[in-house]
């Protein structure tokens, strides 16, 4: 369990914290230069979304193992504080995940078109955001990824939060029977 818990940890500051590294230092910088860096902006872009990626598959493993040897009963979702907590987090990894596949096959895909670069064509990207992306200044692409990242930097301090109160909660596999009269 030792292990779990570290590499979700792991995954968890490396997701959360190339966001904010992103937001911090990276975007900063791409946004002075303007236009002559969207190019490098698709490319920091596309590295960002992969890494993301297989943070968040480590970490939903990790979760998976630790919800079904610290919760016990399904119903202790509903029925105790550590189980309404980790619904709280739950919805806002849930979030900071819709976020992140936005990103993916919405704004990186516009990202790559806008900069000349040949357009993954995944799920509706083309449909939906393919015939403006010839419309929409670069600087305006670049704020739009560098505004998300943020967004979603911003939910994962949240679910280091709830994480936090979750540490100081007994999970339910772990409590003592409750005592009958």
């Amino acid at each position: 369990a030792v292990w779990i818990d570290w590499l979700h940890v792991l995954a968890a500051g490396t997701w959360v914290g190339s966001l904010f590294g992103m937001t911090l230092a990276v975007f900063p910088h791409l946004l002075r230069q303007g236009a002559r860096a969207l190019e490098d902006t698709a490319a920091v872009f596309q590295r960002l979304s992969t890494l993301s990626g297989i943070a968040l598959a480590v970490l939903m493993a990790c979760g998976i193992y630790n919800v079904i040897q610290q919760l016990g009963p399904v119903s202790a979702l509903w029925n105790s504080c550590y189980g309404i907590t980790l619904d709280i987090k739950l919805a806002l990894v849930l979030t900071m995940i819709a976020i992140g596949a936005h990103n993916r096959y919405l704004k990186l895909p516009r990202l790559r078109a806008c900069a000349g670069l040949p357009a993954t064509r995944p799920l509706l990207s083309g449909w939906l955001h393919g015939h403006d992306a010839a419309r929409a200044s670069a600087g305006e692409v670049m704020r739009s990824c560098a505004r998300a990242i943020l967004f979603e930097g911003l939910l994962g301090l949240a679910v280091i939060g709830a994480t936090g109160v979750l540490l100081h909660q007994m999970p339910p596999a772990d409590a003592p029977p409750a005592h009958t009269m």
